[in-house]
């Protein structure tokens, strides 16, 4: 595993026309892009909830949604956690969509009241992914997304599965 550094970085230029990433995306999908993490289906139903609560901006929902996801699995940073951060860089990549400054507000507030619900380290990168800060290869990610680069897309989505897929678990 390479290192990568954790910095606040300007997100990259936004997202292209939804057609643009079609085949991208399409190709992501039927490789199987969810980890083999038995809790992967769940995070994503729950990730939906989020997605939804943060479209209608109802404070409630989504606080519902964010709590059922925070600190959801194993590890120094939980799978339910990993979405948030993704959901967080995703939301600084499109910023002057309400939904997305919604879901930065949102989330700022949820970390600094219940960050106590998942692990020191887990609350740490979630506050700072609030506040844009993320590692390099998310950055790389959105990148490739903004460019529409199918190989770098699925090469940076491998970088993002393989880092710390186990940290802090134990063989049994």
């Amino acid at each position: 595993a390479r290192p990568y550094s954790c910095r606040r970085r300007a997100a990259p230029a936004g997202p292209p026309r939804r057609s643009a990433l079609r085949r991208p995306i399409s190709a992501l999908a039927q490789s199987n892009p969810l980890p083999s993490d038995p809790l992967s289906g769940e995070c994503a139903e729950r990730g939906m909830e989020l997605v939804a609560a943060a479209r209608r901006r109802d404070s409630r929902r989504f606080a519902t949604a964010f709590l059922s996801l925070l600190g959801l699995g194993a590890g120094l940073t939980p799978s339910g956690d990993d979405l948030l951060a993704g959901a967080l860089a995703a939301a600084w990549w499109l910023p002057g969509n309400r939904s997305s400054l919604f879901l930065r507000k949102e989330s700022a507030k949820l970390i600094a009241r219940h960050g106590e619900k998942t692990t020191p380290v887990s609350r740490h990168f979630l506050s700072a992914a609030a506040e844009g800060v993320f590692c390099e290869f998310v950055y790389r990610f959105l990148e490739a997304l903004s460019a529409v680069d199918a190989k770098l897309i699925a090469y940076w989505t491998e970088e993002i599965r393989g880092w710390g897929a186990t940290s802090g678990t134990w063989p049994t």
